[in-house]
């Protein structure tokens, strides 16, 4: 493979890449619109006079926002996991053809230190990222919520909130 070949394989693989990073962030953003979402529908249910109406409307919005911080949080798996891929693709192809990850710039400024020895390695740092941190802390915040809005069920004791 010649270098033209090699830097269209690069320029490919860096639109693919980007193009992830835009689904993902995407994808974060439609995750705290709907949470924000949620989070003002209980506190309207909180509102309602109807204790067993309220317990159970505030269950439910509580199980799909638990549901949907899980999809959430698989779907920002799949995407590091398709990133990770085609970075390895990446470097596959220089290795196989002689290059060198330092003839190209780097796809995003954390990269260059995310190789080494011409292999890529995974940065633990990465389940800090918005895409990881937000959908489990939503997703342990609302199953908490649900445990306790059970326990609250149970002991006949759902608040009720006057705004």
């Amino acid at each position: 493979m010649d270098k033209k070949e090699i830097k269209e394989y690069n320029d490919s693989i860096r639109k693919m890449l980007e193009h992830e990073d835009m689904i993902r962030s995407q994808r974060t953003n439609w995750f705290l619109v709907i949470q924000g979402l949620l989070i003002n529908a209980i506190l309207i249910v909180l509102e309602v006079e109807d204790v067993k109406f309220r317990a159970i409307a505030v269950s439910l919005l509580l199980i799909i926002g638990t549901l949907v911080s899980l999809s959430f949080l698989y779907a920002a798996y799949l995407s590091s996991k398709a990133s990770s891929e085609g970075k390895k693709i990446w470097i596959y192809i220089l290795n196989k053809n002689g290059g060198n990850i330092d003839d190209f710039p780097p796809i995003c400024l954390l990269t260059r230190y995310k190789f080494q020895n011409g292999k890529y390695i995974k940065d633990p740092k990465d389940k800090l990222l918005p895409c990881f941190f937000l959908s489990f802390f939503f997703a342990i915040l609302e199953g908490v919520l649900f445990l306790g809005t059970l326990y609250l069920i149970i002991a006949e004791e759902l608040p009720h909130i006057n705004f």
